[in-house]
């Protein structure tokens, strides 16, 4: 008699590349939001003020949807 769920252990889901490839994606990204922020911070100690805010803006509102994505996929 087959067990097929050994058969099914064994073939994987197939996608384990890309889903590998999307999960390294979506932390260089929370990595790129974290540099938003930091060059934002030197924008500040520089003086320029209007940069620094738009950066830090963007930095946030970039790291918390990349947050999101990652959290949605730990989920799934």
């Amino acid at each position: 008699m087959r067990n097929e769920l050994d058969d099914q252990s064994l073939l994987g889901s197939g996608n384990d590349g890309a889903e590998a490839f999307v999960s390294a994606s979506l932390w260089v990204a929370l990595a790129a939001g974290a540099l938003f922020l930091i060059i934002a911070l030197y924008a500040a100690v520089q003086g320029m003020a209007t940069v620094a805010l738009w950066l830090a803006v963007v930095g946030v509102v970039w790291s918390a949807a990349v947050g999101a994505a990652i959290r949605f996929r730990k989920r799934r």
